[in-house]
This record gives C-alpha cells, sequence and structure tokens, in this order.
C-alpha cells in the first residue's frame, strides 16, 4: 500500500537552527530548490539536510556518516525535533522523533501508539506494519544521493539478499528457511543423542555378555 508524505517540519536539525521549519507537500512531484537569502543563492542553503529529515522521522538514521549527537544543530546541541506526516491508505500517520532529549511518537489518525521499553523493538514493528519499508531498502530505492548511496551490486552479501527479499516480497521464503534449518538442527541434534546412546547400549550390552561368559566359567568350575 502506498506511503504519501503530507508535511514535515522540524528545527535544530544539522544547519538549521531553532526556528520551526514547515514544509507541505505536494501531490506528486516536488522540486526542491532552496534559496540562502541573505547570500542570494542556492548552494548551501540547507537542502541536503533538509531532505536528511526524512529518513531521520522515518527510521532514527540519515545518510551521512555521522554520530548520532551530531545530527542535533552545532549552535543550538539540544531539541532537534522532526515530525513528519503521511497517509498510508485510509489512516492518517505522524511521526515525532526528537534528539536531547531523546523522543518517540507515533501516532493513527490522532492515537499515540504504545512505544516498546526497547525502542529498537518498536523501530522494527514500525517498520514492518506501518512502513513496509527498513532504512536500507528505503535508502537504496526511494532516497537517493549520488554521493553517498551504496550500489545494490556492491552491497556485502547479507545486505544484498536483505535488500532483495524486502523488494521482492520474499521474507516468507526466509522464514520458511530459517524454520527448516531449525528443524534439521533439531532432527541433527536428535540423531547425535540417537548415536550416542546407541554407542553407550552397545558397550552395555557387551559388558553384560562378558559378565554372562564369566559367569558360566565360574558355574563349570564349581560343576
Amino acid at each position: 500500500m502506498r506511503l504519501e508524505l503530507s508535511s514535515i517540519r522540524f528545527r535544530n536539525f544539522l544547519s538549521f537552527g531553532s526556528k520551526w521549519q514547515d514544509v507541505n507537500f505536494l501531490h506528486g512531484i516536488n522540486l526542491v530548490l532552496g534559496l540562502d537569502r541573505d547570500k542570494d543563492r542556492s548552494n548551501a542553503s540547507g537542502k541536503s539536510s533538509f531532505l536528511e529529515t526524512i529518513p531521520f522521522a522515518l527510521f532514527g538514521k540519515v545518510n551521512r556518516n555521522i554520530k548520532k549527537e551530531q545530527i542535533v544543530n552545532w549552535k543550538s546541541r539540544k531539541n532537534c525535533e522532526v515530525q513528519i506526516d503521511f497517509a498510508k491508505g485510509d489512516d492518517d500517520y505522524t511521526i515525532y522523533r526528537a534528539l536531547k532529549p531523546d523522543k518517540l511518537i507515533v501516532s493513527i489518525n490522532g492515537r499515540d501508539l504504545p512505544i516498546d521499553a526497547k525502542k529498537l523493538d518498536f523501530q522494527k514493528k514500525l517498520e514492518d506494519d506501518i512502513l513496509n519499508i527498513d532504512f536500507k531498502t528505503f535508502m537504496s530505492l526511494i532516497y537517493n544521493n549520488i554521493n553517498s548511496t551504496v550500489p545494490i551490486l556492491t552491497m556485502k552479501k547479507p545486505d544484498k539478499r536483505r535488500f532483495l527479499e524486502r523488494v521482492f516480497g520474499l521474507q516468507f521464503v526466509k522464514v520458511i528457511n530459517d524454520n527448516a534449518n531449525k528443524k534439521v538442527r533439531n532432527i541433527d541434534k536428535k540423531l547425535s543423542e540417537l548415536s550416542i546412546q546407541k554407542e553407550y547400549n552397545g558397550r552395555t550390552a557387551n559388558d553384560a555378555r562378558e559378565q554372562i561368559v564369566d559367569l558360566e566359567k565360574k558355574l563349570r568350575s564349581y560343576s
């Protein structure tokens, strides 16, 4: 089901300071030009920083190789806040994510969803149940930055496999494979246990036969 962005607002995010920035997305293609009014130029006007707000709001990550605390504006050093609104089917969603202090609120049709104690677990549910995409797939398929995007063919084998599973909806194959491997491991374990038991039974039988032979010898000696 398609996810359509409605708006995003943010402050103290990367190069943006404490003033709230509000952007409404139009239906269809949105062209981001950017303009530094003080210097009357488009370069270094915050276009890249603005675009980074989207993956941050959805996944809590950006496409830059920086530490989490560096996402917060260097001057403000606190109250980094991003809120994104989007629609999916008949439902309206809002994700509010903040740093210093850390906070995450996800709401559907105005109702806040309960957040798990472990935010990573909740983020996984968010990606699986609502976004239907993870960070790496999003960055490779949707968010494209020629300066930092990792080409699919250069991904490591596990990342490439997860990417293809996501794109073609093959997660169920992984589930089946994992279940099959689990059953194989259980069978191997059972066979190993049976082999040990068989070896033990064999030694016990040999000991019993030796004892019988000894007893027969003793009986013959008494007769």
